[in-house]
C-alpha cells in the first residue's frame, strides 16, 4: 500500500508541501486534513480523485439553500438591479422549498438534485437559466465547489405538425373583417410569427419586399421578404391590432373552424413556401427559421397542387376586392 506523504507526485500533479491552491488562494493543509487525505489516498483513489473529494466535501462554505438564496438576492439589490429582475429570481429561487430540503447546507446538494427539482417544478428554459446564474454565483463565493451546469427544459417529440386546409384558408379569408385581413395575411399568407406581425412599426414595404426590422424579427436580424404578386393590395391593409386574441377567436368561429392548434397559420404557411420555393434555405431565410428545422418540421405536409391551390386562393381574393 502507498503511503501518502506531503512529497506525493502524481503524472506531474503533485505537492511538495502540505498547500494547496483553490480559487487563487493557497490553502494550508492541517494535520487533520492531511489525515483524511490519506484515508481517501488508501481507499484506492487516485491523487486527482482525493483531491476532488476532499475539495467537495471541505472546502465548501456550510451556508444552507435557504441563505444562499437570501444572500443572492441581497447582492441583486446591491448591485442596483431593477425591482423587476430581483423579483423575477425571488419567485423562482424561493420555488425550490417545495421540491428540496432548503435547510441542507448547499455543498450537500447533488447535481441530479438541481435537475429533479427544476423538473417536478415544470421549470423553463428562462427559469433554469436564473437558477444557473444562482449557482455560478454561489460557486464564485465558495458556498460550492464545483460548477452544477443545469441543462435547458427538455423537448419530447410531439406528433406531426398540424396546419390548416385549403378549404379553412379560403373561408377564413372570406369572413375576415378588412382591418384584420392584414394581420391574417402576415401570419397565414407570408408566415410571420404573430408578435412579429404585432409590430408594425417596425414592418415596411418596398418595390415588391416586406422587409422585417431587427425589432421586429425574433431572431433580431433584419429579413427581406419576396411579396407573391399583386399583394400590395393585403400590404395597405395592415393596422395595429387591438384585442387580437378575442377577435382571433370570433373569426375562427365565423369561419366554422374547429380546430386551431397553436402556432397553426405560420405551420400552414411554411409548409406552402417550402414547397414554392423548393428550397430549405431559401424558405429559412423568409421565415427566419433552420434549413434543418423548416425540413424537419414542414417536409412533405402538403401537395405541390395543393400549395398552387393555397396561393391561388389569396390571388383570387385580390382580383375579387378589386
Amino acid at each position: 500500500m502507498i503511503e501518502p506523504n506531503p512529497q506525493w507526485h502524481c503524472g506531474g500533479l503533485g505537492f511538495k508541501s502540505p498547500r494547496l491552491h483553490h480559487l487563487n488562494q493557497e490553502i494550508n493543509l492541517s494535520d487533520q486534513d492531511l489525515s483524511v487525505v490519506a484515508d481517501m489516498w488508501s481507499h484506492g483513489q487516485s491523487l486527482a480523485q482525493v483531491w476532488s473529494d476532499w475539495r467537495r466535501l471541505y472546502l465548501a462554505s456550510t451556508q444552507s439553500v435557504k441563505t444562499s438564496v437570501e444572500l443572492f438576492l441581497s447582492h441583486l439589490k446591491e448591485a442596483d438591479c431593477s425591482h423587476r429582475y430581483c423579483q423575477e429570481f425571488q419567485w423562482v429561487l424561493d420555488r425550490l422549498d417545495l421540491f428540496m430540503d432548503v435547510s441542507l447546507p448547499i455543498c450537500q446538494i447533488p447535481t441530479k438534485s438541481w435537475w429533479g427539482s427544476l423538473d417536478a417544478m415544470g421549470a423553463g428554459n428562462t427559469a433554469r437559466r436564473k437558477v444557473g446564474v444562482f449557482l455560478n454565483w454561489c460557486l464564485q463565493q465558495g458556498f460550492i465547489a464545483e460548477a452544477v451546469k443545469i441543462p435547458g427544459k427538455p423537448s419530447y417529440p410531439k406528433g406531426d405538425i398540424e396546419i390548416l386546409s385549403n378549404k379553412d384558408v379560403s373561408s377564413l379569408i372570406k369572413s375576415c373583417p378588412s382591418d384584420l385581413l392584414g394581420h391574417i395575411w402576415l401570419c397565414l399568407c407570408l408566415g410571420l410569427r404573430v408578435a412579429e406581425a404585432m409590430k408594425v412599426e417596425h414592418l415596411s414595404v418596398k418595390g415588391g419586399y416586406l422587409i422585417v426590422g431587427a425589432n421586429a424579427a425574433k431572431t433580431k436580424s433584419r429579413r427581406v421578404l419576396d411579396l407573391p404578386e399583386h399583394h400590395g393590395h393585403y400590404a395597405s391593409l395592415i393596422r395595429p391590432q387591438v384585442n387580437l386574441k378575442k377577435r382571433m377567436l370570433s373569426l375562427r368561429d365565423e369561419s366554422g373552424i374547429t380546430n386551431w392548434p397553436r402556432n397553426v397559420m405560420r405551420h400552414t404557411a411554411a409548409s406552402h413556401w417550402l414547397n414554392r420555393l423548393q428550397s430549405a434555405e431559401a424558405a429559412a431565410l423568409h421565415l427566419g427559421n433552420s434549413p434543418v428545422m423548416l425540413h424537419r418540421h414542414y417536409k412533405a405536409l402538403v401537395t405541390k397542387d395543393e400549395s398552387e391551390e393555397f396561393f391561388g386562393i389569396w390571388d383570387q381574393h385580390v382580383k375579387t376586392a378589386k
